[in-house]
């Protein structure tokens, strides 16, 4: 009879802190897509030579963990046209590849009520995440002349969360980014670096 009153205490505290967690997340969405474009100011040079301003573009899948936290994975490609001559003849850098980490978003306060629009609140995002990313250095007809492995970086960011409905969000924001991958030469390679800082706009999706 005691191992049944445990049980039964166990499964209703559980029971209760289940539901306890999805009142609080029940007007939070489980999933949304975001999609993004960038501007991106290059910080550093490749091999030496400088970048111009470069654009992209990419899409990410964000799972909800928690009311304010979620993990995000997508794809992103970003295109750098160099400052001069690089590998003997004008090629553009083309950097693409993976990312991935977590996001934390809170709605802004004002008088202990939050912020909203149309019912939806508004508010801020801070993320942080890993890259799994290549370069690529193509010539004017978009043939590949040579490529760096995948490589791993990171990259950080925050910006504003500006509600159109309550499925559709605008998710301005900035944010830095950087990749050290090997780029071949024939038989030869050389570790390379591309850091670079972003002026993003992203329409997040919520399902």
């Amino acid at each position: 009879m005691r191992s049944i009153a445990v049980t039964a205490i166990l499964v209703s505290s559980t029971v209760f802190a289940c539901g306890a967690s999805a009142q609080a997340t029940a007007n939070a969405s489980l999933i949304s897509v975001e999609f993004t474009g960038d501007v991106a100011l290059p910080t550093s040079k490749l091999q030496g030579v400088k970048l111009k301003r470069g654009y992209g573009g990419g899409a990410n899948v964000q799972l909800r963990l928690q009311r304010n936290l979620q993990a995000y994975a997508g794809y992103e490609l970003h295109k750098f046209e160099p400052d001069e001559l690089l590998i003997a003849q004008n090629v553009d850098a083309l950097e693409h590849g993976y990312t991935f980490g977590l996001r934390y978003s809170h709605a802004f306060m004002s008088g202990g009520q939050t912020t909203q629009f149309s019912g939806v609140p508004v508010g801020f995002w801070i993320k942080g995440g890993g890259l799994v990313n290549r370069i690529e250095l193509q010539d004017g007809d978009g043939d590949n002349l040579t490529n760096t492995e995948y490589g791993l970086g990171w990259e950080a960011g925050a910006g504003l969360t500006l509600p159109v409905s309550r499925r559709v969000t605008f998710t301005p924001g900035a944010r830095y980014r950087s990749l050290s991958p090997d780029l071949k030469f024939g038989s030869a390679s050389r570790n390379v670096t591309m850091n670079y800082v972003t002026a993003t706009l992203g329409l997040a999706i919520a399902f």
